[in-house]
């Protein structure tokens, strides 16, 4: 699918990327039933002429690249962490072989060199393009977040390109709220669809509880929350979207992070009082 909508963007066509599950509620809606290559077109066709839907454009390389090695990096971590659970599991185990144990401690020996590398490579190329040196840096300017995330968050949505507001990069991690509400009886819970970019919400996780740390914003919004909601987990869900959202603030306004930035903007009560007295 890529290398189509990459030939077919190189002969100048109009390309539209639609994700799968658009298309599948839409041949659900019209009780679609038979699955044929000449039913699945027609539909498709209908669908594209129906809806509107916006232009692709290829991104640019330097995100493509960050993204691979991103996800290299990702796949690499996986692989240390089964082997290092089988290695556990067969030094807790009853007459281990000599030869198993030595042979698992190598190969995580060699996935370790690999993921060091690997980050090596990701530092090089954020360094290597001005524009996205400089708009990183900015990023990074927030305490908590590291390079790792800033490339994880930029390398999966391809430098914000195809997002034109907050509302559609929320929809895309999965931090969209959903409720499932029915006349009196049914009132569900409000929560999270998930549907969306696993790899930016898992990558926010540890540096939203650090960024609370240090930035009042951040810190007042989860203390606020975990005081009326039963779980923590509720806060640092919301806390995620926030950063996320002040990620996305920070690379387009091209700035650099300012912790104290409210109370330099917006003096407290009693600073203003003590100012007019």
């Amino acid at each position: 699918m890529n290398k189509l909508a990459y030939h077919l963007f190189k002969i100048k066509k109009s390309v539209h990327v639609v994700l799968p599950n658009k298309t599948k509620h839409y041949f659900t809606s019209l009780n679609v039933k038979s699955k044929t290559d000449e039913q699945d077109a027609k539909v498709l066709s209908q669908f594209g002429v129906e809806r509107n839907h916006f232009v692709w454009n290829p991104p640019h390389p330097i995100y493509l690249e960050l993204r691979n090695l991103k996800r290299c990096r990702h796949q690499l971590q996986t692989q240390k962490t089964s082997l290092s659970n089988i290695k556990h599991s067969k030094e807790e185990s009853y007459s281990a072989q000599s030869f198993v144990l030595k042979s698992n401690k190598l190969l995580i020996k060699s996935i370790d060199k690999q993921i060091a590398s690997c980050k090596k490579e990701i530092e090089h190329l954020v360094n290597s393009g001005a524009k996205l040196k400089e708009k990183a840096n900015n990023i990074l300017s927030m305490k908590g977040v590291g390079l790792l995330t800033v490339a994880i968050i930029v390398a999966e949505n391809m430098g914000f390109e195809q997002f034109h507001n907050i509302k559609q990069l929320v929809s895309y991690v999965g931090f969209d709220i959903v409720q499932r509400e029915s006349g009196t009886s049914i009132k569900g819970k409000l929560r999270i669809s998930k549907k969306g970019n696993k790899h930016i919400r898992n990558a926010l996780y540890s540096p939203a509880l650090v960024a609370c740390r240090y930035n009042e914003n951040l810190k007042n919004t989860y203390l606020e929350i975990i005081k009326r909601k039963p779980s923590k987990m509720f806060g640092a869900i919301a806390t995620q979207r926030k950063l996320l959202i002040l990620v996305y603030t920070l690379w387009n306004k091209n700035e650099s992070s300012q912790d104290d930035y409210k109370s330099k903007v917006a003096p407290t009560k009693a600073e203003a009082t003590r100012d007019n007295s």
